[in-house]
């Protein structure tokens, strides 16, 4: 970046000399009165603010574009690490820049940050989802300030969940509602891809798996990819995509067993959820996640009635867990919804079996007491015929 240059320039309408400079942020113009109407020393401020401007306001390499920031992290970083990782810092990176319209690295500050944060909660994203993306880009601003592309991380004011605030947001959709889901899968999608769309809506409800997952899940081999094992299906995530380095060999829900054995040509990718406009190329995981709510709205199934935000693929997630919940202990929900802790698996469910629990104790309690009824029938009929 070439050095920022500050003139004296004579402005007819002020009384002082002027000092000027562009702003390698803006490319604008920007001026300061030096305070004299003397050159020499209007000249000597000039030579002040602009040691000042290099020194303290624009590190050496602050004209590094949003690009190429990207390109630079992509190469130092992100293929250092779990391809899954990686994959989550593209999608966040891509929709920050896509709603902030970043052109510098160095024009990002605090303002712009709480931006997009109100952005996200405005398209019904959770605070919890919020808090993580903004993590995701607080550390990559730590790692270009490491890397000297800026000189500090702006402060990235961090979201909290508030009091008494539950970990249960909306509701798990049901049956019904998924399959009028898939009634309007062709009112959306191109008629070229409805089948693949309809099997992948279909792979989401069986599977619980994330989005992103979804998208990379592939035959055979790969960081996420399905096996079979002994007449069985599991996930193999690989070394390469977990942040504990070792594989994983997790079990599938039967539903998704028995739809992964009916599909003829088990070769690449699982899911195929192309459009027309993607031109062979998968869609990006955000572009996904909108054409799945497009369809949620068209089939209008609301998943959060306090809200009236409509069903997202995280919902499907969310009714695959709940489903599970009842059948299964926490310890091996916690393993099929592939959370780290036990403490996701228990904050996540809070609330949500309360009824069920409550019917099943009642019920219990019912055939309790009418099997001490019975019980207590025979021994009087005992009784009377001793006594007889």
């Amino acid at each position: 970046m070439p050095k920022i240059k500050v003139i004296v320039v004579k402005q007819n309408d002020r009384e002082h000399l002027q000092a000027r400079w562009i702003d390698p942020q803006t490319g604008r113009k920007r001026y300061k009165t030096t305070g004299e109407t003397n050159e020499r020393k209007a000249l000597k401020f000039a030579a002040k603010l602009e040691e000042k401007l290099e020194s303290e306001t624009y590190s050496p390499d602050s004209g590094v574009t949003w690009e190429e920031f990207r390109e630079r992290f992509r190469d130092g970083h992100l293929s250092s690490i779990a391809q899954s990782t990686s994959y989550k810092y593209e999608v966040i990176l891509d929709g920050f820049g896509d709603m902030i319209k970043i052109r510098a690295l160095s024009s990002i500050d605090t303002a712009k940050i709480n931006k997009y944060a109100s952005s996200l909660r405005k398209r019904g994203c959770a605070e919890a989802t919020i808090k993580g993306y903004l993590s995701y880009i607080r550390a990559a601003l730590n790692w270009a300030c490491d890397m000297g592309m800026i000189q500090k991380v702006p402060k990235i004011i961090m979201p909290k969940r508030a009091k008494n605030s539950k970990y249960m947001k909306g509701r798990p959709i049901t049956n019904e509602e998924f399959e009028r889901i898939l009634l309007q899968v062709d009112h959306v999608i191109d008629q070229d891809h409805v089948s693949d769309w309809e099997f992948f809506l279909k792979g989401l409800w069986w599977s619980g798996l994330r989005l992103g997952e979804a998208l990379i899940l592939s035959w055979h081999t790969g960081p996420f990819a399905v096996v079979e094992l002994e007449d069985r299906y599991f996930f193999l995530i690989s070394s390469d995509a977990e942040k504990g380095s070792q594989d994983r060999l997790l079990a599938t829900a039967p539903e998704f067993d028995e739809m992964l054995r009916e599909v003829k040509n088990k070769n690449g990718r699982v899911f195929n959820p192309m459009t027309n406009r993607s031109k062979g190329v998968l869609p990006r995981i955000d572009v996904t996640g909108r054409l799945i709510k497009k369809i949620s709205i068209k089939a209008n199934v609301i998943a959060d009635p306090e809200k009236g935000t409509y069903a997202t693929a995280h919902d499907f997630r969310r009714s695959f867990g709940e489903r599970w919940a009842q059948l299964i202990l926490p310890q091996q929900l916690m393993e099929l919804m592939r959370h780290s802790d036990i403490k996701t698996t228990l904050n996540y469910y809070v609330g949500k079996n309360a009824k069920s629990t409550s019917d099943a104790l009642w019920k219990a309690i019912n055939q309790s007491k009418g099997l001490q009824k019975g019980l207590q029938t025979e021994v009087d009929m005992i009784r009377d015929k001793h006594l007889k």
